[in-house]
């Protein structure tokens, strides 16, 4: 058993890298921390805070990308921003150093509750205007994702077929407002740096997926495409991107 009080205010949320020993926070003083295993003593190697790269507030959630490289995080503040991962040495290095890739504002009105990363490389959020967003890159590849496939064009939510358990658990008059929004609405950019990947884009967004704030948004591990929310007007939804 370990506890670790590098935080000096409430700690909002962590995750877990998906392949190394690597724990995320973020708290209610505006930092995020990376914390590695060293010989069975977890310890905080990098805070992630400052004027002009770090959250001005409160930072409510962390996520990894599926490919471990990114690390998304969401704040009172009403920006996602982004973050790379980078190891000296992939096989001897356990401390990982984060850089500020993206900060991506204007998009949620209001504190962003809930970030959460695809499999595929689309970032969802949720926020307590009641909305969820959708991000990615349009380079052909999402960041954080293992398939060269993926596009990122001219996606749309709705909801699951008619007459099926998601469905009736759904907001289908959301998902048609979402299906008529305009992709591709140029959200950030990147640091300056050589050779720099895509800026960030709004792919859709539900301006009002629940009926109170949006705490919680997840997509499925496995089936590609398939969002989960959950908010506090009681009601889980279930959302299909495509």
């Amino acid at each position: 058993m370990d506890v670790k009080h590098g935080h000096s205010q409430d700690v909002k949320s962590i995750a877990w890298h998906p392949t190394k020993e690597l724990l995320a926070s973020c708290s209610y003083d505006n930092t995020v921390k990376l914390w590695v295993n060293d010989e069975g003593d977890w310890i905080c190697t990098q805070t992630l805070e400052g004027p002009a790269v770090g959250h001005s507030s409160t930072v409510w959630s962390v996520a990894f990308s599926q490919d471990g490289k990114h690390l998304a995080s969401v704040s009172d503040d009403c920006t996602l921003k982004v973050w790379d991962l980078q190891w000296d040495s992939e096989a001897t290095s356990i401390d990982p150093h984060a850089t500020l890739a993206a900060s991506i504002s204007g998009n949620h009105q209001r504190t962003i509750f809930t970030v959460d990363w695809s499999t595929d490389g689309v970032i969802a959020t949720g926020d307590g205007a009641n909305s969820i967003k959708l991000f990615g890159q349009d380079n052909g590849q999402q960041a954080g994702s293992d398939s060269n496939d993926y596009e990122a064009a001219a996606g749309r939510i709705s909801a699951p077929a008619a007459g099926s358990e998601q469905h009736r658990q759904c907001s289908t008059s959301a998902a048609a407002d979402a299906a008529q929004s305009t992709p591709h609405e140029h959200i950030g950019e990147l640091n300056d740096k050589p050779a720099a990947p895509a800026a960030w884009d709004l792919l859709c967004g539900i301006d009002q997926a629940h009926d109170a704030d949006v705490n919680c948004v997840k997509w499925h591990p496995k089936q590609q495409g398939l969002l989960a929310s959950c908010g506090d007007d009681n009601v889980i939804k279930l959302w299909v991107y495509q």
